[in-house]
């Protein structure tokens, strides 16, 4: 609620690296009494977006707008 978002939403989440950025859309927001205030990537997606060395980390209310989510 503090974050204005609830289960179900889709959020972005911007990744700069150096000269470098990324940004990983739609992902899932999972809001319940057991959730903590983090951002789940797997090995592969933390190297896609060189997250090692990452000078700024940002999520944004997600801008797409596809069925892809459904």
């Amino acid at each position: 609620a503090n974050y204005e978002v609830q289960s179900g939403d889709r959020i972005d989440l911007h990744v700069t690296a150096g000269h470098c950025s990324v940004v990983l859309n739609g992902l899932l927001v999972r809001t319940d009494s057991t959730s903590k205030l983090e951002v789940h990537l797997d090995t592969d997606e933390g190297n896609a977006c060189n997250l090692d060395h990452a000078t700024h980390v940002e999520l944004v209310r997600s801008q797409a707008h596809c069925d892809c989510h459904s």
